[in-house]
């Protein structure tokens, strides 16, 4: 099965990001190593993903394998330190006849 993996693995080339971040498929990944510790690459640094068959990523930087861990996605608004935001007040309309109505 190693030998399948390996033979049928898709080779693609990347750049390292600012981030130390590896973008592959529109998601961010970091290089680990067995061990689960990050390594932090210069920007700029070439590296090579390589998917194998049974959908495993690793990386290939500086003639070195490291798996690829995915980076959690960014949320603009953080549920611990941000207030929540309050919903806007509607405006009242008045028409000509001194009536009103509630503008959304």
């Amino acid at each position: 099965m190693e030998k399948i993996n390996r033979t049928l693995a898709i080779l693609s080339t990347r750049t390292i990001d600012s981030g130390h971040c590896i973008r592959f498929n529109n998601k961010y990944y970091f290089p680990v190593t067995e061990n689960g510790d990050r390594r932090y690459f210069a920007g700029k640094t070439d590296c090579m993903v390589i998917e194998t068959f049974d959908g495993q990523l690793l990386a290939n930087i500086a003639d070195n394998l490291y798996l690829m861990e995915e980076v959690a996605e960014h949320v603009l608004v953080s549920k611990e330190f941000d207030a929540p935001k309050e919903a806007p007040k509607k405006e009242k309309v008045y028409s000509s006849n001194g009536s009103f109505m509630e503008k959304s």
